[in-house]
């Protein structure tokens, strides 16, 4: 992993190239915090129902629960049809709550 934090011409490229090419609607970067440690992998589900973040660096592109809004790139289309985000979401959750009516 490349710890430098500057973000390059092309950095939209690998979420571009993972939403067209496989049959995903929402899909997220890793996104690291001014530190270069890990913000988020994307968040998943515990045994519970329970969502969670994951800080850890995946080796490749795996499904998600739901991506963080930060770093989230979704299909036009599906973000409409779902409804957008969630306004009763004040400051936090809509993109879980968006993650989950996806899958869904």
């Amino acid at each position: 992993m490349n710890n430098d934090t500057e973000v390059t011409n092309d950095f939209l490229k690998p979420l571009i190239d993972t939403i067209e090419s496989n049959y995903v609607a929402i899909c997220q970067s890793l996104l690291l915090k001014p530190d270069g440690s890990v913000d988020s992998a994307g968040d998943f589900v515990d045994i519970y129902g329970r969502a969670y973040n994951s800080k850890i660096i995946p080796n490749k592109v795996q499904p998600i629960l739901s991506a963080r809004g930060a770093s989230m790139l979704v299909k036009k289309k599906i973000f409409f049809k779902l409804g957008k985000f969630d306004e009763l979401f004040f400051v936090s959750f809509e993109d879980v709550d968006l993650g989950w009516k996806t899958w869904i």
